[in-house]
């Protein structure tokens, strides 16, 4: 028996989950700006600064790859490699500042 692959349900569930991911980011944005104010540490403000720029680049993006998909255009894939380079650093080296600041090793 053949089944028929349905084409057109990738670039949706790839544009669900880059949807889940920038709505975390930004909660997690939201959560680094309270311990900053609360602990009242730089580094913690600037991985949120960092964390919001980035949410806010990737919903730029996820627009522009939504107008692309509907037009039936390729979707540039630098721009999506690089996307995906920048959301891992961004949530790793803020991972390293907070891990660094719970530990008690930096407190910046």
């Amino acid at each position: 028996m053949e089944t028929t692959r349905d084409p057109g349900l990738q670039p949706q569930r790839t544009g669900m989950s880059w949807t889940r991911t920038l709505f975390v980011m930004l909660i997690n944005s939201l959560l680094c700006f309270r311990l900053s104010m609360v602990d009242d540490s730089r580094a913690v403000f600037a991985c949120a600064i960092l964390l919001l720029c980035v949410s806010a680049l990737m919903s730029v993006l996820a627009i522009l790859r939504y107008r692309f998909n509907a037009s039936c255009q390729p979707v540039l894939s630098r721009v999506s490699h690089g996307l995906i380079v920048l959301t891992s650093s961004s949530i790793a080296i803020t991972a390293l500042v907070l891990l660094l600041h719970f530990s008690g090793v930096w407190q910046g």
